[in-house]
């Protein structure tokens, strides 16, 4: 009845990835609501922070020795004392391996806490992964334009890193689909979406390289041609 095609929509619903704010700053304030905003699960980490003070973010932390358990490789990292407890900030974090790892202090301040945590042990190449001073350049010089260039940082890592992510995974699974791909007599398989196609009375086709490709719907069809040398046979 369906004339042998089925569409599927699915939606998947992934956890946030977590922004993890180290410091109780005006700096700091601005970054976790712009991270809220943009739909980050938001843990601020400071001794002297209180919920008052920080009424939305999601997990609020005054127990430094506890924060670089929460830290993993999807993790997004800021320190943002500026001037208050950078020494305790910077070394809470320094020496995890999250997805982006930021310290928002100038150069002169940066060379002494760097100075500092080197005599306490921690390597070259464990200070190398800080994004020093964090941010994208923008030639912002008040609080809010910091903290948008930190986020702006952020984002830009988080996305291509996700589009990365999907290319690999895309990669990967294209031997499965590539190609008209036989299914059976009078059958061939969806290039796009593996779906079987009854030739006989394909709506949708494409021609690349002198081979027909054939297609469950139009959506498939324009992605095909969009970049067919990536699903033709190798």
């Amino acid at each position: 009845e369906g004339g042998g095609s089925l569409e599927i929509y699915l939606e998947p619903v992934l956890p946030k990835p977590e922004l993890l704010v180290v410091g109780s700053s005006p700096v700091a304030q601005i970054i976790s609501e712009l991270g809220r905003l943009l739909d980050f699960k938001v843990c601020l980490a400071d001794p002297e922070a209180s919920k008052e003070a920080f009424p939305d973010v999601d997990l609020l932390l005054t127990d430094l020795s506890i924060v670089r358990q929460r830290i993993n490789e999807g993790s997004f990292v800021v320190v943002a004392t500026m001037g208050n407890g950078d020494e305790e900030g910077l070394l809470s974090v320094v020496g995890t391996r999250p997805r982006y790892l930021g310290l928002v202090a100038s150069e002169k301040k940066s060379k002494a806490l760097f100075e500092y945590v080197r005599e306490k042990g921690v390597t070259h190449e464990q200070i190398a992964l800080i994004k020093c001073p964090a941010g994208l350049e923008l030639g912002g010089e008040t609080m809010p334009e910091i903290a948008l260039s930190v986020m702006a940082e952020i984002i830009r890592v988080r996305r291509s890193s996700e589009a990365k992510s999907e290319s690999t995974s895309r990669g990967a699974t294209l031997p499965v689909m590539q190609g008209a791909g036989t299914a059976g007599d009078g059958e061939a398989t969806d290039a796009i979406c593996g779906m079987t196609v009854k030739i006989e009375n394909a709506r949708y086709t494409s021609v690349f390289e002198d081979q027909t490709f054939y297609f469950c719907c139009l959506r498939c069809k324009e992605t095909f041609d969009q970049s067919p040398q990536s699903y033709s046979p190798l």
